[in-house]
């Protein structure tokens, strides 16, 4: 009996450390490649693991769960800006959810909740979708205030 309780301790133990691993493998800088994947909700996306200073496509997953992103002001996009005002990030039963909020200029305001299903090969990370949880969108001419208002 005792020897049956060790093990399972041990193995529940190394179930938890395994958790662990796996989140914290996921910690870092992140540069999107959207030209040979997709972008934010809906599509799949490619990241390759970076250390480059925080720009237009590179994202950081921080340990407390919180999302970085700098957008560069000096880029012209005939399509939109992205622009990123705060972010979340959480990995449990081997999904990754990210939630993203901010603004695609002259497009919409957004905030997006998205399940990946997470996949690493050496230096890249394949986020495929599982569920898009949310995509709220509402124009420009509104403001963060009633984008947050309106859930």
């Amino acid at each position: 009996m005792q020897k049956t309780l060790i093990i399972l301790v041990l193995l529940f133990t190394g179930i938890t450390q395994s958790q662990e691993l796996k989140e914290a493998s996921f910690v870092g800088k992140w540069e999107l490649n959207w030209s040979k994947s997709g972008f934010f909700p809906k599509d799949d996306l490619l990241f390759k693991n970076t250390t480059k200073e925080l720009s237009d496509y590179i994202f950081k997953l921080n340990k407390d769960g919180s999302v970085e992103h700098k957008n560069n002001s000096n880029v012209e996009c005939p399509v939109g800006v992205f622009t990123m005002r705060d972010g979340n990030w959480k990995f449990d039963n081997g999904f990754l959810t990210l939630e993203l909020r901010g603004e695609k200029i002259a497009d919409f305001w957004y905030w997006w909740i998205i399940q990946y299903k997470p996949e690493k090969k050496g230096e890249n990370l394949y986020l495929k979708v599982e569920k898009v949880i949310k995509n709220h969108q509402i124009p420009p001419t509104k403001t963060w205030e009633q984008l947050i208002g309106s859930n």
